[in-house]
């Protein structure tokens, strides 16, 4: 089988389309929160919804027959579809997810097993500095600054190492090295 490309999507502001029910729609609907999506919850999709151009359709406990037509309809206007346990009728899955602030970290199987996903994702946040979000931060506000000073690359490993935003010492020091 192939693995599937991770992307990174902007959903913030645009339609996404839930049809069905169940603890699985909840489970991607939960994903999809921190993310500005404008999610719309609809009992059936037909050719006339998808004229809102939805970015994402997500279905689930569905009759097959229904799960089919949803999966064919979004495939033929070329919008990403999954249906939740139904691999075959995915053109997309939801990767586990590591969201902290403007840092997000995907893990996936393909679909192979969201449960190995979920252990891989819990060792790799685990892993992660817990002052990522002010790193992340204080690197974007400086970001032109260090590329001119040609310490951008150094600058992000010594914070990330030390697990906090540099002095501006600390960077004068750098640009010396």
């Amino acid at each position: 089988s192939m693995a599937y490309f991770p992307m990174c999507v902007n959903l913030y502001d645009k339609p996404v389309f839930c049809i069905g029910s169940g603890p699985q729609i909840q489970d991607k609907l939960e994903k999809l929160v921190g993310f500005g999506a404008k999610i719309r919850l609809l009992k059936h999709l037909t050719e006339e919804d998808l004229s809102e151009h939805p970015a994402l359709v997500i279905a689930g406990d569905l009759k097959e027959e229904e799960a089919e037509q949803i999966s064919l309809l979004c495939r033929e206007h070329n919008i990403p579809v999954n249906v939740v346990d139904v691999t075959r009728l995915c053109t997309f899955f939801f990767p586990a997810l590591i969201k902290k602030g403007e840092l997000t970290v995907s893990v996936s199987t393909g679909g192979s097993s969201p449960m190995a996903a979920g252990v891989l994702r819990r060792q790799i946040e685990e892993s992660i500095p817990d002052n990522t979000e002010d790193i992340l931060q204080w690197l974007g506000e400086r970001r032109e600054l260090l590329k001119e000073k040609g310490i951008l690359k150094k600058a992000t490993e010594q914070a990330l190492v030390l697990n906090r935003p540099l002095t501006k010492k600390e960077c004068d020091l750098l640009i010396e090295v």
